[in-house]
């Protein structure tokens, strides 16, 4: 039963790295996207503002529009986001990567019951320091598609580097 908990525990930790992962990748394609369709839209705007000055109010509305995205993009944030929930991957990897280390002798049964308990222990205890480390104010925030993607990238790592039946 212990080693069966600590493999349970490995496989949230593996899904905790990917989540982590799949924020950090969404943030920055968010981030990315907004600054092309700001400048994008500021250029083309400007330049379709003089080809057909009969619809300047249009390309006046689309030019504030970007301005005020421009203006509240610093307010959201993406960046010091991104780089906590890459600083937070990198450890929670850290992390994962110890435990699987030790998995080996749990799953050899090298490890008595109560070493496996204190270990699994452990790990859960150094799940939440990193969580109060980069997220001291605040929870990490749920998104159920990132999840769902993090656990089925787990199912695969798993699947690859412990298949069953052997």
């Amino acid at each position: 039963m212990p080693q069966h908990r600590y493999w349970v525990e490995l496989n949230h930790l593996k899904t905790q790295v990917n989540f982590a992962e799949g924020v950090c990748a969404k943030l920055g394609d968010i981030d990315t996207r907004l600054k092309i369709v700001t400048s994008v839209t500021s250029s083309a705007s400007i330049g379709g503002w003089l080809i057909w000055k009969d619809y300047a109010f249009v390309w006046a509305t689309i030019v504030a529009l970007s301005q005020v995205i421009n203006a509240i993009t610093p307010v959201l944030a993406f960046n010091e986001r991104k780089k906590t929930f890459s600083a937070l991957a990198h450890d929670l990897d850290a992390l994962f990567n110890l435990a699987e280390a030790k998995w080996y002798d749990i799953a050899e049964g090298k490890i008595e019951a109560d070493k496996i308990n204190r270990e699994r222990t452990h790990i859960r205890q150094q799940r939440s320091a990193l969580a109060k480390k980069h997220f001291p104010n605040s929870m990490i925030p749920k998104n159920q598609k990132i999840l769902d993607q993090a656990e089925a990238d787990s199912l695969a790592y798993f699947a690859s580097f412990y298949p069953t039946g052997e």
